[in-house]
């Protein structure tokens, strides 16, 4: 269960705090990760380990140190994640995948769901799988049934997030 927390700072919206993914958990007994769309993800961690998150999953553009954050997560007992957004190099996580559980690329501009797919991060996605074979590789944003999840399959995705494919009033 993939689920977007997001400040107003980082991206304009709102969505899901730790007290609301709290309560979520006492309701599902499933794979938690925690999109962090927010300033400071240090400043969360705690909260969202308390809530029995499974993975934790923050922006590298957020961050001077990814590894600490890393380590913090991991620490408190969750997979650590980094998302990627669309005009973000692959180059810019390269140091700290020896850090991460999961990279989230971001097939569309965090914050705002209905956006269309921009294919061209297909290549990040590759790129990544090359990397690292044993990675868990997810692609946000855009994911419709056909091309879309198609695309990000055949780059070497293992994961898609697909929320409005699912919820098309979102």
């Amino acid at each position: 269960l993939h689920i977007d927390m997001m400040d107003g700072h980082f991206v304009p919206n709102i969505a899901f705090g730790p007290s609301l993914i709290k309560s979520l958990r006492c309701h599902v007994d499933a794979f938690m990760d925690v999109h962090a769309m927010v300033d400071d993800p240090l400043k969360w961690a705690n909260e969202v380990s308390a809530a029995r998150v499974n993975q934790f999953t923050f922006h590298i553009e957020t961050t001077e140190y990814p590894r600490t954050i890393c380590r913090r997560l991991h620490d408190l007992g969750m997979r650590a994640g980094i998302a990627l957004k669309p005009s973000t190099p692959v180059s810019a996580i390269v140091p700290f995948l020896d850090s991460v559980d999961s990279v989230t690329v971001m097939s569309v501009e965090p914050g705002f769901a209905g956006q269309k797919f921009l294919p061209e991060v297909m290549d990040k996605v590759k790129a990544l799988r090359e990397l690292r074979q044993d990675l868990d590789i997810c692609v946000d944003g855009g994911m419709k049934e056909g091309e879309p999840i198609e695309a990000a399959a055949e780059a070497g995705a293992n994961v898609v997030v697909a929320a409005t494919a699912i919820f098309p009033s979102l």
